[in-house]
């Protein structure tokens, strides 16, 4: 089954049959083949931009739990940040019902990503942060 799954990438023509493949074996506990399938899909821009959007966010899912059950899971969250952010840029709306429709445990999990990529499409300046002396425990 594992060789299966990892064979399947290759023969896939589409990212959303690779997506299909990772996903399942993610399921099956073959949490190395999952993130193999992943890799491919996030580095084989042809693959990445064949996924619609349900597909990008579910992606960004799989990287989520792949990140708190193998693999580097900073990698996995800046791949879930990244994937993310593509499924936002093709539609925030469809992007928003996804993350509103996901079940609880999932949401949490998209929430955390939906938080790191708001930052990275809209960061803060330090400057822009207001200061006031008097609010600080630093005495002069």
């Amino acid at each position: 089954m594992l060789h299966a799954a990892a064979v399947s990438c290759s023969r896939q023509e589409t990212g959303s049959g690779a997506l299909q493949s990772a996903e399942l074996a993610y399921a099956n506990s073959h949490y190395d083949a999952a993130q193999s399938l992943c890799d491919k899909l996030v580095n084989d821009q042809e693959f990445f931009s064949s996924l619609n959007t349900d597909e990008l966010c579910r992606l960004a899912l799989l990287f989520v739990r792949l990140a708190e059950n193998y693999g580097d899971e900073n990698a996995n969250t800046a791949f879930a940040s990244k994937t993310l952010d593509a499924a936002i840029e093709r539609n925030a709306d469809s992007t928003a019902l996804f993350l509103a429709r996901a079940p609880m445990e999932d949401r949490a999990r998209l929430s955390l990503i939906s938080a790191i990529s708001e930052s990275r499409r809209n960061p803060v300046s330090v400057d822009s942060l207001e200061y006031d002396p008097s609010d600080s425990i630093i005495i002069y």
